[in-house]
């Protein structure tokens, strides 16, 4: 409704005069019905329904032809239980407004009701005349909407999983309001006391769209812990963290786990596992809980082996697996690796592995496994890790937390390596040379490359099988430091004969722009004897441009 400036003035005055007058005395001093009736729409959808009646009754008392507040009287009667009163204060807000029930017309009516009044010219004022504005603490223009959205986050679970270098967290967020949200970010919080604000330490965020009323969202998300703070704090959330959508109350948009949750070091190798290191929030579809499918949790608990071995040695593991699901798991593998960069990806080579048949929820299996460390593997200092579930059998709650590393590194020196025996002159063997290869010239992260590669036997007898590997390197010498982009298998090349080929290689998206060249591996494994083992690697002429 249209307040002039003399009456909002007048109001005002009577806000500041009232002082400490407690609120349900203020409905008899101030003339403000549209203000009252707010007040008591918000006051039911706390549920305090007699306080909402008072304050409906004195918007209707200062003005009957409010509609809006015969309207919710009628509702708040309703929930109080006094249907026949209820009945009679809607029909008579229906019979003000016909489209009084309708959330999007009742304000405004059919298009066709409208009508352009001329504004009056205000009349001059003299400065004498000017009513003193007097300041309050009631600020009329952001009052909450009561027919509006009103976002809940109704659960919320922070938890660090052993072995994991990522915190998850569950949230569950609600529309309990009457109309849908616009779009709107949940972020999460880390915070050293129990009261979240915009000014705590932001961990991630999630984008939720169209929220409807009465629909709810579950939540899981997963936080790097390596970009937080090391130490104790307290974890919560804020939907619409901008205040940019008005709700029915903005009073229950913040939750917070009520105990402290402990972020390690997950820096050292014991937490260096293959999951991702950038925060990862995703939706989880609400099901029938009679039907709910129990999954197994499988985790290495402990890792520990000696701390050197030779080239062609072996290598004593010991390792504890855990399965912390609700169901059991079995059988399943558990694998042994070594690697160069704290990373279990195609290029590490299995060393050793064992068997587990069964394994319950929340039980433990420990083993010791014999590793055998490969001749051809350069010395060095290399992470151990363990990888259980290795061949992806098991359906999991969680398929990130599978793999865990030793403590301390493993030195790996060389060992004595048997004399070969001399090839005869007149020994036949295969040999197998890289005559080309050829690529498109320029690439993007990400992207696709065709590479084409011609491999011959110059060899006098048939080559068997053997794994050819494809790198990109900034030079043209193979080293640990180039790229593996992938690999594949010939079963064979006959004596004279060459293996021509054209792939489409993709590009990793986080490759660093500049110029590299592909380069070709073949025998990767050392499965061919051959006449000359010095002539299985060849690099293209051309550079390519990543950028």
């Amino acid at each position: 409704m249209k307040i002039s400036f003399w009456v909002i003035s007048i109001i005002l005055i009577f806000i500041c005069s009232a002082g400490p007058v407690a609120a349900k005395d203020m409905t008899d001093q101030i003339f403000y019905p549209e203000y009252w009736y707010q007040q008591g729409v918000s006051e039911f959808l706390l549920k305090h329904y007699d306080r909402a009646l008072t304050l409906l009754d004195a918007a209707i008392a200062q003005d009957p032809d409010l509609a809006d507040a015969w309207y919710w009287r009628g509702v708040v009667l309703s929930a109080l239980g006094d249907s026949k009163e209820s009945a009679e204060s809607i029909k008579k807000a229906k019979a003000m407004n016909p489209m009084i029930d309708d959330p999007f017309h009742r304000r405004v009516g059919p298009l066709a009701d409208l009508s352009i009044t001329p504004v009056p010219t205000p009349r001059v004022v003299k400065d004498e005349e000017q009513l003193q504005m007097v300041e309050t603490n009631i600020d009329l223009s952001k009052q909450p909407d009561p027919t509006g959205p009103d976002l809940v986050i109704t659960s919320f679970i922070p938890r660090v999983r052993e072995g994991n270098p990522q915190l998850e967290i569950k949230a569950t967020i609600e529309n309990q309001g009457y109309r849908p949200s616009t779009d709107f970010f949940i972020t999460f919080y880390a915070s050293n006391d129990k009261t979240i604000t915009r000014d705590d330490s932001p961990i991630g965020y999630y984008l939720i769209q169209n929220l409807k009323p009465g629909e709810i969202k579950h939540l899981t998300g997963y936080f790097p812990m390596d970009r937080m703070e090391q130490g104790d704090f307290y974890i919560g959330a804020i939907a619409d963290q901008g205040n940019e959508i008005m709700e029915v109350s903005e009073d229950n948009n913040v939750a917070v786990y009520p105990e402290k949750i402990t972020i390690p070091d997950v820096k050292n190798s014991a937490f260096l596992v293959t999951t991702g290191s950038v925060p990862f929030v995703s939706e989880e579809i609400e099901k029938d809980t009679r039907f709910a499918i129990i999954r197994p949790d499988l985790v290495v608990n402990k890792v520990t082996c000696q701390e050197s071995a030779v080239q062609g040695g072996t290598l004593i593991v010991n390792t504890t697996v855990k399965n912390q699901g609700t169901a059991s798991a079995g059988p399943f593998k558990v694998s042994v690796y070594l690697s160069a960069d704290a990373r279990i990806t195609e290029r590490d080579k299995e060393i050793g592995y064992g068997e587990v048949t069964d394994l319950g929820p929340g039980m433990l299996r420990e083993g010791t496994a014999v590793a055998n460390v490969p001749p051809n593997l350069l010395p060095g200092d290399y992470y151990l890790g363990v990888m259980v579930d290795s061949e992806k059998v098991i359906s999991e709650e969680n398929e990130a937390n599978n793999i865990l590393f030793a403590d301390k590194k493993v030195k790996i020196t060389a060992g004595t390596k048997p004399t070969p025996a001399p090839v005869q002159k007149e020994q036949k063997l295969p040999d197998i040379v890289i005559l080309e290869v050829n690529s498109d010239t320029e690439g993007i992260p990400g992207g696709v490359m065709n590479v084409t590669t011609s491999i011959r036997n110059e060899g006098t007898v048939d080559a068997g099988s053997f794994i050819v590997e494809l790198y990109l390197s900034f030079d043209q010498e193979l080293s640990d430091e180039d790229i593996l982009l992938g690999m594949g298998l010939i079963p064979e090349l006959p004596a004279g004969t060459q293996s021509d080929g054209k792939a489409p290689t993709p590009i990793p998206a986080d490759i660093p722009s500049g110029l590299y060249y592909f380069g070709i591996l073949v025998d990767a494994e050392d499965d061919v004897i051959e006449s000359d083992e010095s002539n299985n690697v060849r690099f293209s002429t051309v550079p390519v441009k990543i950028k």
